[in-house]
């Protein structure tokens, strides 16, 4: 934002910034908002506390900034009755919870709602995860079609099947 050289100078208002993170990301997201509070809003995307590396969750969580808390009924990894719902209970600001109905851990992954991590093991992981993040810098955040030949990825949106429901987040 401040390089004369790069495509975002002088173009990003940075008295206006949010954090988004999924899993330990989104734990990170709420531990952002708690140090802090001139961000706009926080959203965690099944959010996991750490507790499984021995680190201990803090008492209350943000007092002030909005926070956007995403979870999916049936994850396993993090599942939201350990911590999406007590996260939003020790929340003190403004706050909203969707706990998507029938999703797993990987529900974000795509538009379909059920993205799961199996889905993206079908084919060979590493290439998958490559053309993901490449279609992702080609397309600027767009969905487009996956350059490679993986057939396993629809583009930066995710690992959504072609039969999927395109809008749709659950049942």
């Amino acid at each position: 934002n401040t390089r004369a050289d790069s495509v975002l100078f002088d173009r990003l208002d940075i008295s206006s910034r949010a954090v988004q993170g999924h899993s330990l990301g989104g734990g990170g997201s709420q531990l952002a908002a708690l140090q802090d509070p001139t961000l706009k809003c926080s959203i965690a995307i099944c959010p996991d506390d750490g507790r499984v590396f021995g680190r201990k969750a803090p008492e209350a969580l943000s007092p002030s900034v909005p926070v956007l808390i995403l979870c999916a009924e049936k994850d396993s990894e993090a599942p939201p009755k350990k911590f999406a719902w007590p996260d939003y209970h020790k929340t003190g600001g403004t706050k909203l919870i969707f706990e998507v109905k029938g999703g797993s851990h990987s529900f974000a992954n795509g538009p379909s709602g059920d993205g799961r991590e199996s889905d993206m093991m079908k084919g060979a992981f590493d290439l998958a995860v490559m053309c993901n993040c490449l279609s992702s810098l080609l397309s600027c955040g767009a969905c487009a079609p996956c350059p490679c030949a993986c057939g396993v990825m629809n583009g930066s949106s995710g690992n959504a099947r072609a039969n999927a429901p395109r809008g749709v987040v659950g049942d």
